[in-house]
């Protein structure tokens, strides 16, 4: 079960066995990089954000809690990374998406983020918050339950909002559809 080895790992990272970092890396370094690159829509800002976020894990190692849920924390820590990374590059006036790579040299062909230009283009429609959730569920399959951690909110309530976003980019999608027509 992941959230053994999770356990496991962050109790050899703690005790100074750095192949516990390793597998973590390992096991997280797509989720990771899909879901940064869901909400940046950069892939060297994906890259660096993956390695920052494994940074601040060795870090932080000794604040992780092993009764809590190791995913759920890791992505909090993405999470917060990923919104000052959008922050800076929104105050910069930086914030032009380039289409999401099929490969980086970092991470292995069959791992790789497959989003084509018209999913790309659709979630430049979404809200910061909606585009996080798609992002985190969707590319990083993050599960509710750990989404619902993440965000703190209920799964209910993170359940109706994913169907309104889904229904909303449905309407959007259409939409360009119809006037490609």
């Amino acid at each position: 079960m992941t959230a053994q080895r999770d356990r496991t790992d962050m109790e050899m990272l703690r005790n100074g066995d750095m192949r516990g970092m390793e597998s973590i890396y390992q096991r997280y370094k797509t989720a990771l990089y899909r879901y940064f690159c869901g909400i940046i829509g950069q892939k060297e800002a994906a890259e660096d954000l993956v390695m920052s976020t494994m940074e601040r894990l060795f870090t932080y190692r000794h604040a992780y809690k092993s009764d809590k849920n190791f995913r759920a924390w890791l992505f909090t820590m993405a999470r917060n990374l990923a919104m000052d990374q959008y922050r800076h590059d929104r105050r910069r006036d930086n914030f032009e998406q380039e289409p999401h790579p099929e490969h980086t040299p970092d991470f292995d062909p069959s791992d790789a983020v497959d989003i084509n230009s018209q999913l790309s283009e659709l979630l430049k429609h979404l809200s910061e918050g909606d585009r996080e959730i798609i992002s985190l569920h969707y590319l990083a399959e993050v599960s509710y339950e750990d989404l619902s951690q993440i965000l703190d909110l209920s799964v209910n309530a993170l359940r109706i909002r994913v169907y309104r976003i889904l229904k909303k980019l449905n309407k959007v999608y259409h939409l360009k559809a119809n006037s490609n027509e």
